[in-house]
């Protein structure tokens, strides 16, 4: 994905897939999904049918991982927590947003040197930005199952 605005976080949760909702920045790697991530599985977000329509001739790259829509959800094996479709989530506060420090570009920050220096967090951090990846849940594990747009 591509962001031409200082606002990478209103491009990242925009994005048709949650497997796009990694962020590397001169401080940290960010992980909006670290839950689904690791388990290596993806969802696809309300704006995938949009981007299909901008992009028709160009396959997503989906890492291999295992990939559900707003149908094959229901057949998801586990809660999907973090990733529900009926959830509203918010940069603000980080919650739920796995945060690796990394050392930056020149390697000098966040070493674990007793004099090592520590990076400030990355502006997005304190932004009051909300997002959902969808309308209503159909995953049957899911609590919020009936949470949502009915349509």
């Amino acid at each position: 994905m591509e962001c031409e605005d200082d606002n990478i976080i209103s491009t990242l949760v925009s994005a048709p897939e949650t497997s796009l909702f990694n962020v590397l920045t001169s401080r940290r790697i960010y992980s909006f999904y670290p839950t689904f991530f690791s388990q290596r599985v993806n969802l696809e977000t309300s704006t995938i049918q949009m981007a299909s329509r901008w992009r028709a001739s160009i396959r997503p790259f989906r890492f291999g991982f295992t990939t559900y829509d707003t149908v094959s959800l229901a057949y998801l094996h586990h809660p999907c927590g973090e990733g529900c479709y009926s959830l509203t989530r918010n940069v603000l506060e980080m919650e739920g947003i796995s945060r690796f420090r990394w050392g930056g570009i020149s390697g000098k920050y966040d070493q674990d040197e007793p004099h090592g220096e520590r990076s400030p967090p990355d502006p997005f951090e304190s932004l009051d930005i909300e997002w959902r990846i969808g309308t209503r849940c159909r995953n049957k594990t899911c609590e919020f199952l009936h949470l949502g747009f009915m349509g």
